[in-house]
């Protein structure tokens, strides 16, 4: 048998084997993170979250809760690294993307300052009416109407999650919240799911400031 043949079946053997190790990895991984969220999303609202995976476990998972104050509802998506592939993989390592969370609320009061929030100093397309507020160091903010007072207050919470975030948008559009992160770094910075979430409802919980005469 020819060279070329040998490192065919080679290459074979190893997308093979990937394939297996990466769903087994994706499997157990999916069942951890799926119970995290769950845990903390009961252990603040006191409610269970609906949930559903994504097409299979492997992929990620999506759950629901409604009637969870601040918010008239919450969901929270993690989406997994395609692991079974292992070129795929790679590159993906490569360019630095991981798991992804991604958390979308609506508001039962509505939004009064509109907000973008990126871990970047290069303002994002579209924010033509919005002005830059200061953020914790990594961070720059926007807001709109420019001349409102900022409400809610991200410093706490950027500078207790910021290195596992990738971007944070509070709009008037449903859904009024959408912040993604990187799934491992902000597992690692809360084990406990419950403190992240109480952290991310207390954004909400605090006294507005007269900025709600600029809600619509």
């Amino acid at each position: 048998m020819n060279p070329e043949r040998w490192a065919l079946i080679a290459l074979s053997l190893i997308l093979a084997i990937g394939y297996v190790v990466g769903l087994w990895i994706n499997r157990r991984k999916s069942r951890t993170v799926y119970r995290w969220i769950r845990r903390g999303l009961r252990g603040v609202w006191g409610q269970e979250p609906q949930g559903a995976w994504l097409g299979s476990m492997a992929t990620g998972a999506r759950l629901q809760l409604r009637g969870a104050g601040p918010f008239r509802q919450i969901e929270v998506v993690f989406l997994l690294q395609m692991r079974e592939v292992l070129p795929l993989w790679l590159f993906n390592r490569v360019r630095g993307k991981g798991d992804e969370l991604v958390i979308r609320g609506q508001l039962r009061r509505g939004v009064p300052v509109e907000w973008e929030l990126r871990p970047s100093a290069k303002q994002p397309q579209g924010l033509e009416n919005f002005r830059a507020v200061a953020m914790p160091a990594g961070w720059t903010g926007w807001q709109a109407p420019p001349d409102a007072r900022p409400w809610p207050s991200w410093e706490a919470f950027l500078e207790r999650y910021g290195p596992a975030l990738r971007g944070i948008s509070l709009r008037r559009q449903q859904p009024h919240l959408i912040l993604r992160g990187d799934l491992g770094r902000l597992m690692r910075l809360a084990p406990d799911s419950e403190t992240f979430f109480a952290d991310l409802r207390n954004v909400f919980t605090e006294p507005r400031e007269p900025a709600d005469a600029h809600a619509d």
